[in-house]
């Protein structure tokens, strides 16, 4: 991920609610599985592991900000857990499919927590933070 990424979704974190930093989180994921499906490709296995690392803690910090209150918590730690492994198939055998299963899997994931968001009328969880 190149710095001006990193700026942007320091910017929008900055500026989101709950609801939406699980948005961020789940872009976050998507570009270092973007950076996987490209190592995997060019057989690049340093600059693999170090995408795959960071993939898997974002995937760990959405584990994390699970309420095991809600049944719907444990099909998510399934699923979540499941990409895990996933990307541990790429680094066996540089395989970017494995990357591409992950997406399908979270994508449908992130696109209820994004309508979710839109209904969030909370506040950002930062606040006085910079403009």
């Amino acid at each position: 991920m190149d710095n001006e990424r990193k700026q942007e979704f320091t910017r929008r974190i900055t500026n989101a609610n709950k609801t939406e930093l699980v948005v961020i989180l789940f872009d976050m994921c998507f570009d270092y599985l973007d950076e996987v499906q490209d190592y995997c490709k060019k057989k690049d296995i340093e600059n693999l592991k170090e995408a795959v690392r960071k993939g898997q803690q974002v995937i760990r910090r959405l584990e994390d900000d699970l309420n095991f209150e809600y049944k719907l918590s444990y099909d998510l730690m399934s699923l979540y857990a499941f990409a895990e492994k996933e990307l541990v198939k790429c680094l066996i055998d540089l395989k970017e499919v494995h990357a591409l299963d992950v997406k399908k899997i979270l994508a449908p994931i992130r696109e209820g927590f994004s309508e979710v968001a839109k209904a969030d009328t909370t506040g950002p969880m930062m606040n006085n933070a910079e403009t």
